[in-house]
């Protein structure tokens, strides 16, 4: 018993040793539980404060091009690659798009990446994809996480790169969960290596020893200012959360009738945030116009994503049958960015089709009546009343008809 204890002992002193010799470089699923977090506590709090540090030494601190951190299949861990087990040539990567000379997602003269600490010197802003003129091979310099209103949602993901040919050639590209781009390829997921783990608050503790010691006059406090109490509280958090994003679907819940007026209402959402938090559809007076949803339910339903709680909403899409039988699912409101990507994934494992924003033909059958106030419509725009007919293409509805694009209730009448 002593002997193993010893050994523990020895292995722990081991990836302290490694995590001392090198730098960090969070994986986005760890970096993205970092980002609920704080997206979900009071800033005054320990657990935010502990969260938001770990992410600020990722983003500014510390060089990231070393030593991969990553959730863990077991969820009060984090996983880890020690440098001396990783090949740099791992953090080659491409430009997404150059060749062809598509959209490359590159960051501009930006004041996001001051609030990532991205160093301004030497960078390139190319007008154009064809500006950029050095061979299509960049070295990782660094990854970060950077807000455009600094509330902590609608996260951009930024990777600072250097040319190899020409090292004076740097750029920024950039990932944006909302749509599900990328402005690099490559390799950037964990080496084919055996990964190492290590108790959350173990980690937790060990970083903020090392943090501290080597930023003695530190914006952020002084290391006796995060108690063991708080790492405590932070690794709960850190567990639910992650137990959490595992076990998303378990939290998706589809509802009609009545219901679906329920969850519209603002009282219900996680956060006033995003797409969701600014839905003209949220207020309370507006609990009147979803007649033409509740009362058709063989058709209309409404898909919902719930917090652990169950008591609120991160986000609701409307899911359609069409007269064809077709299942739809309309345009994703969520808090976060990150969300949309979930919600694209139960579509597709549910069969349904993802039509917002699509060049569609569709028609929904309703009862034919005039509902008297209606909401705002966002692909089934045209509503023919005779016929009890809800159209996606204006080309296709005969007169007369209502189109459904107004926010206070009302309609346009087209005879």
């Amino acid at each position: 018993m002593k002997l193993n204890k010893y050994n523990n002992f020895v292995f722990e002193s081991t990836i302290y040793d490694l995590l001392l010799e090198s730098n960090l470089i969070y994986m986005k699923d760890f970096r993205q539980i970092l980002n609920d977090i704080c997206g979900s506590e009071p800033k005054d709090s320990p657990v935010y404060k502990i969260s938001n540090l770990l992410l600020r030494i990722a983003g500014k601190d510390m060089k990231l091009v070393q030593n991969y951190i990553d959730v863990d299949k077991e969820s009060d861990k984090v996983s880890f690659i020690p440098d001396n087990r990783i090949q740099h040539e791992s953090n080659i990567v491409k430009l997404r798009g150059i060749e062809d000379n598509r959209v490359v997602n590159i960051v501009g003269d930006h004041s996001i990446l001051d609030s990532c600490g991205i160093s301004r010197e030497g960078l390139f802003h190319p007008d154009r994809v064809s500006d950029i003129k050095v061979p299509n091979e960049w070295i990782l310099l660094g990854t970060y996480d950077g807000s455009l209103h600094g509330d902590g949602y609608e996260i951009y993901t930024l990777h600072h790169l250097q040319n190899i040919s020409d090292p004076t050639v740097r750029i920024v590209a950039f990932d944006n969960s909302s749509d599900g781009t990328s402005g690099i390829e490559g390799d950037l997921a964990l080496p084919d290596v055996t990964k190492s783990s290590i108790k959350v608050g173990r980690f937790v503790n060990r970083i903020l020893d090392i943090y501290f010691k080597e930023n003695p006059n530190s914006d952020y406090g002084e290391r006796g200012e995060y108690s063991t109490a708080d790492v405590e509280k932070f690794v709960n958090k850190y567990t639910a959360t992650a137990l959490f994003m595992e076990n998303a679907f378990d939290y998706f819940e589809i509802v009609y009738g009545e219901d679906i007026k329920y969850w519209y209402s603002e009282d219900k959402y996680a956060a006033k945030s995003s797409q969701l938090g600014n839905s003209c559809m949220r207020y309370n007076n507006c609990q009147d116009y979803f007649g033409i949803y509740n009362e058709n339910p063989e058709v209309c339903k409404l898909l919902i994503f719930k917090n652990m709680n169950g008591d609120k909403i991160f986000g609701r899409a409307l899911l359609w049958t069409d007269i064809d039988g077709q299942k739809l699912m309309d345009r994703v409101y969520t808090t976060k960015d990150n969300f949309m990507a979930l919600f694209k994934k139960w579509a597709k494992e549910n069969n349904y089709r993802s039509i917002y924003n699509e060049d569609i033909s569709c028609t929904i059958k309703v009862e034919a009546k005039d509902y008297e106030k209606y909401p705002y419509m966002d692909t089934f725009k045209f509503y023919s009343l005779d016929k009890g007919l809800l159209y996606s293409d204006g080309d296709d509805v005969e007169r007369p008809y209502y189109r459904l694009e107004d926010t206070g209730g009302r309609f346009s009448s087209y005879k």
